[in-house]
């Protein structure tokens, strides 16, 4: 079982397990998280983990509302 240090490493690993599928390997790509795991069967199935690896790393990027800045200003209507 690989372990990963970022959603790039991640995306790297399962871009090259699309290749692998795309050759004609009849394998199959297993992620384990925690007691949750996955197996993927098809290429549509990795894309789809994928794109969602970049909401997953969207949400860990998100800071605290307390140090969010705004730089804008209120408007005034007459």
């Amino acid at each position: 079982m690989a372990t990963f240090s970022s959603w790039s490493d991640v995306r790297a690993d399962i871009k090259n397990k699309i290749a692998t599928l795309a050759a004609g390997d009849p394998c199959t790509a297993s992620y384990t998280i925690g007691d949750f795991s996955k197996t993927f069967r098809s290429i549509d199935e990795l894309k789809k983990f994928y794109k969602l690896t970049y909401e997953l790393e969207s949400l860990d990027s998100i800071g605290s509302p307390q140090s969010c800045v705004s730089y804008g200003r209120y408007r005034r209507f007459r």
